[in-house]
């Protein structure tokens, strides 16, 4: 029987009070009122912008006195806490969210009065692992707690609506013990709770104040940009590495692009590429010297909205210096490197070709001009 929550007591009065037990449960019952057991959800604390990640967290908790002597498994397979909490946000996220990474574990470092650290619980159809705490209630009752995240990237503003979750369980007041099967209840309910639905409001990036180096960058980030060499020779390579790194309580990459490398005097780009790391975005480019003489590479401008703050931040890191000394032009001058020697000797490799239709016209003209010759000297003669 229930030990400890009086609501359960109470039910478990009205189940026998007629001396009978319940009947055959067609449909869950709704018990969100009884106290015994709970679910909740928690948006962020202040309303997202536009592609900003938020965290939403999952909450469920069950009296430890019914966890102990009444719940009953839901599944073939046992869980640790034989419950099934449901929300279609963490199963599949909606159309106007994108869903960074998959749900994970809420784990305390010190759950209350010991215990395991994480349980086994099912989330829609999956077995997932909740992090898993004892909290005491208003009143001094004690539950067992599990709890999981998950985090979001809204892609439009607007205001929406958090669904509603919901924790399925099945508990009875009398058990049998069987041979086989061992603990079988013997007046099973299926039962729920329930959370309200909460509103969320996702906010667009202001337009006013949005540099021209604003890339989509959202959060806090640093900006770094190195050469790999400042000297070099003409058709020698360097690389440029331009590094932006998140930083911050988050420390999380968004969807950006890189910055822009203006121009270089004296030099050209070649290859490029982009390597994602952890917390950071490196844009690789190789330098080619073209022109000797002394030049610089950058400043390199980067922008990004901070949505703590409200605002947009621009960085720019130094321009960096480079120097590229005289040398053979058409030496190691890379892929799509044509020196302008080249160029002209392949105008001057056309001449051959000019000269030889010269000469079979001057023959041409010969050859009429001795034929007309030929003929009127037969006339003459």
């Amino acid at each position: 029987m229930f030990t400890s929550t009086s609501a359960l007591l109470a039910l478990s009065a009205a189940w026998f009070g007629l001396g009978l037990a319940p009947a055959a449960q067609v449909t869950p019952s709704d018990e969100t009122a009884k106290g015994y057991a709970f679910i909740e959800v928690r948006g962020p604390e202040r309303a997202p912008f536009v592609g900003e990640p938020f965290t939403l967290r999952l909450r469920a908790g069950v009296d430890v006195d019914v966890l102990e002597t009444n719940l009953v498994q839901l599944f073939r397979q046992a869980l640790d806490v034989p419950v099934q909490l449901d929300h279609p946000w963490f199963e599949g996220a909606p159309e106007h969210l994108t869903a960074r990474g998959p749900t994970r574990a809420v784990v305390e470092e010190a759950p209350l009065e010991g215990g395991s650290a994480v349980a086994r619980v099912a989330l829609g159809g999956e077995l997932i692992q909740a992090g898993r705490m004892l909290e005491r209630g208003p009143s001094g009752q004690r539950f067992t707690v599990v709890e999981f995240e998950r985090d979001f990237v809204a892609t439009s503003a607007g205001a929406y609506t958090i669904p509603e979750a919901r924790l399925g369980f099945a508990y009875a007041v009398e058990f049998r013990d069987d041979l086989v099967a061992g603990r079988v209840p013997i007046d099973r309910r299926d039962a729920f709770v329930h959370s309200p639905a909460a509103p969320l409001t996702v906010r667009a990036l202001p337009e006013s104040g949005q540099p021209f180096s604003f890339t989509g960058a959202i959060g806090t980030y640093a900006l770094d940009a190195r050469l790999s060499r400042s000297d070099l020779s003409v058709g020698e390579e360097a690389t440029l590495e331009v590094v932006v790194t998140a930083v911050g309580a988050a420390g999380a990459l968004g969807a950006f692009e890189l910055p822009r490398v203006p121009e270089v005097r004296g030099a050209r780009f070649g290859a490029r590429h982009t390597v994602d790391g952890p917390t950071s975005r490196t844009l690789s480019v190789q330098l080619v010297g073209v022109t000797a003489g002394a030049t610089s590479v950058g400043p390199i401008d980067f922008a990004y909205f901070d949505p703590g703050a409200g605002r947009y931040v621009e960085l720019s890191s130094p321009a960096l210096p480079l120097r590229v000394q005289g040398g053979d032009a058409g030496a190691g001058a890379g892929p799509g490197m044509a020196p302008v020697e080249g160029r002209t000797e392949a105008l001057l490799s056309e001449e051959p070709s000019s000269l030889s239709l010269q000469s079979v016209l001057g023959v041409a003209t010969l050859v009429v001009l001795g034929a007309v010759f030929v003929l009127v000297w037969r006339r003459d003669h």
